[in-house]
Formats: structure tokens, sequence, C-alpha cells
């Protein structure tokens, strides 16, 4: 196809092919829904054998890049957000432990997002802020509810900063953390007690003090990690003992 590079480098392992075609719809040369060039073409073009090229392209339909329809072709995905995201929640399913990862990087990064949008913040921004606290005042009761409702005061927040890259990375984690936040909300007191870390966060915004702000949302989010921590050891204990019951 003209004006598409498809070389590889002399070692054509399947690994590399994968690169190749990132590479492509990466830089857009195959954009959401396009369908890529028949099979005999792409192998082809890469300089590869069918083997290596359909192990490839199972590689990218687990990573959600491409789409295999038997018959018809090979398609990129819609690419959005969620559905690339699929393979990192299994992977959180598998490993309890990169839960935990996740929320220590939801500190280191929205510590710093909650400080700078401190400067950032308008009278409209005040009053969704305080709209969100009030349903969250409403949904106390309600974990599901009340975890969706924390993720859109946090992403409100760091649209704040008016950043798009900051934006894309807090909604991923958020993504990727909502079942961990559903799980954590049915802990008895955990819903209240983040409802007023909400609120101290909220007031230190509305005072410009980042700083405050900052050090609110950091105490908030270890609350929150301990609370996960303390909600899983007790989920796994309580497994053990039916384990040890039913021996």
């Amino acid at each position: 196809m003209p004006g598409i590079d498809w070389s590889l480098s002399r070692d054509t392992t399947t690994e590399r092919v994968i690169g190749r075609l990132k590479e492509l719809i990466g830089e857009r040369k195959f954009g959401p829904g396009d369908k890529l060039p028949p099979e005999r073409e792409l192998c082809s073009l890469l300089g590869v054998s069918r083997p290596i090229l359909r192990e490839a392209l199972q590689a990218l339909a687990a990573l959600r890049l491409v789409r295999i329809r038997q018959g018809d072709g090979v398609y990129v995905t819609s690419l959005k957000t969620d559905l690339l995201l699929e393979p990192l929640r299994f992977v959180l399913r598998l490993d309890p432990t990169a839960i935990e990862q996740l929320y220590r990087a939801r500190q280191v990064i929205e510590v710093g997002i909650t400080e700078l949008a401190a400067s950032s913040m308008t009278p409209e921004a005040e009053r969704r802020l305080e709209e969100i606290l009030a349903e969250s005042e409403a949904q106390v009761e309600d974990p599901k509810a009340f975890s969706r409702t924390d993720i859109e005061l946090h992403e409100t927040i760091a649209r704040l900063v008016t950043n798009p890259f900051l934006t894309v990375v807090i909604e991923s984690l958020n993504e990727l953390s909502r079942a961990g936040r559903e799980f954590t909300c049915t802990v008895p007191g955990v819903t209240p007690r983040a409802l007023e870390e909400h609120r101290r966060i909220v007031a230190a915004l509305k005072a410009r003090d980042g700083r405050a702000a900052g050090r609110a949302m950091k105490e908030h989010l270890e609350n929150v990690l301990a609370a996960w921590q303390s909600a899983r050891e007790g989920a796994v204990g309580g497994q053990g003992a039916k384990e040890g019951e039913s021996g």
C-alpha cells in the first residue's frame, strides 16, 4: 500500500509484527473501524509467514486493538479507552496486589492534580462540586451509586486542570478502579467518611488553597487504600474460614 512503511527489522518474530502493526494503528494509518489488508497481502508486505501473522493478529485481538471477523477480515476496533482497558481489568482480577499498586498510582497523580486545580476554580466549578457532594450525601447507603458519584467528583477536579493528557489518565485509572471502589464502599462506615473527606477537599479548593486541597486528597486516598486492604483481608479470611469448616 502506498505511503506506508511495512518494513520490519531483520528479526521478523511475532513480537516485531505485533509492534509494527501497533505502530501503524497508533499513527492512524489505520483508524477505528478500518479494515486491514487481506492476510496474504499482509504477509507479503511484512515479509512473514501466515502462522506468524495469525499469531500476531490474535495477540492484537486480545489487546482489543483489532477484531477478527471470520470470513470477512480483520478490522481496527473503536479504540475507545474503555475497550482498551479491558485486558488490564483482567490483570487486576488475577492479581490483587495490582489493585493496591493502582491505588498508589492514584495517590501520586491525584494529589498533584488537586493542588493544581485550586488555582483553576470558577463559580461554575464550585457549584458543580457542591451538587456532587449533595448527590453523594443522598447515596451514602447505596455503595454502587456512591462509587459512581465518587468517580464523577474526582474527574471533575481533574478537568479543572485543563490538561487533556491528565484527564485521560485519571479517567483510565477511575475506570480500572471502578470494581475496587464499589467493593470498598460496601465496608461499613466507608461512605460517610469518604463524604466528609470529599467535603474537606472541596472546601480547600473553594478557598483556592492548593496545598490544603492536596493534603486532603492524600489523606482521603490513603484512607481508601486502607479500607480496601482491610476489606480484602476480611474477605480472604472469611473464605479461609469457610474452607476450614467445609473440611
